[in-house]
């Protein structure tokens, strides 16, 4: 998860802006209202926007997420939320996402945007209209994320194999405590078990033996 002293340590003069993911993927950490506030106030002293992704807020199993426009009032003229439709309803192709910035920057946005496209496709923007209220479709993709999760978690508990505890979707990750690469046991583990699982990427954690289980 991200953490605002990791934030602090890496802004520089350069820094324009900071970017973060909620929920994170694919750890499905949530940031949680103190951490937000935190941020925000590195922010405020450093003088750099906030970016604040927001495409998978309605996929988090247990609602903890902070908008980045509710954390600290001073920072609403300074803070730039993306959102998507398509994320929330499995619209997979279809993507249609939007911005909620202050006028000057959604201004200079809108131009950007039409240098690189005019607009999301006419099919895209009306399949979400009847359930622009999150209706029982969304509901029931958490209920079904949740089961899954909750289910490979006590399997892999009653392997005593250590793995988190994710409040966003998507995958759960697993400490394998192999001395061999976590690439290595996700190449024998498919033809193996014909269960697919995926390294994680970075050099730290590979080194680990960390792997990521698809929820």
């Amino acid at each position: 998860m991200v953490q605002p002293h990791n934030i602090e340590a890496a802004v520089s003069p350069r820094c324009k802006a900071i970017v973060i993911v909620k929920p994170q993927n694919p750890t499905g950490a949530v940031t949680v209202r103190p951490t937000a506030e935190k941020i925000d106030a590195i922010a405020l002293c450093h003088e750099p926007i906030i970016i604040s992704s927001e495409f998978y807020e309605h996929l988090a199993l247990i609602y903890a997420l902070v908008k980045a426009k509710t954390a600290l009032p001073e920072m609403r003229q300074r803070t730039v939320t993306a959102e998507i439709i398509s994320k929330t309803y499995s619209m997979s192709g279809m993507a249609v996402d939007y911005l909620a910035a202050p006028a000057d920057f959604s201004t200079a946005a809108v131009e950007l945007r039409h240098m690189l496209s005019i607009c999301a496709s006419t099919m895209s923007q009306k399949a979400p209209l009847p359930h622009k209220r999150l209706g029982a479709c969304v509901h029931n993709t958490l209920a079904t994320y949740a089961v899954r999760r909750n289910f490979m978690i006590d399997d892999l508990n009653k392997l005593s194999i250590p793995s988190n505890r994710p409040k966003g979707a998507f995958f759960v990750f697993v400490d394998i405590q192999a001395p061999r690469p976590s690439f290595d046991f996700c190449v024998r583990l498919l033809p193996e078990e014909q269960v697919q699982v995926f390294k994680e990427t970075s050099t730290a954690q590979v080194e680990k033996g960390l792997c990521a289980l698809p929820t």
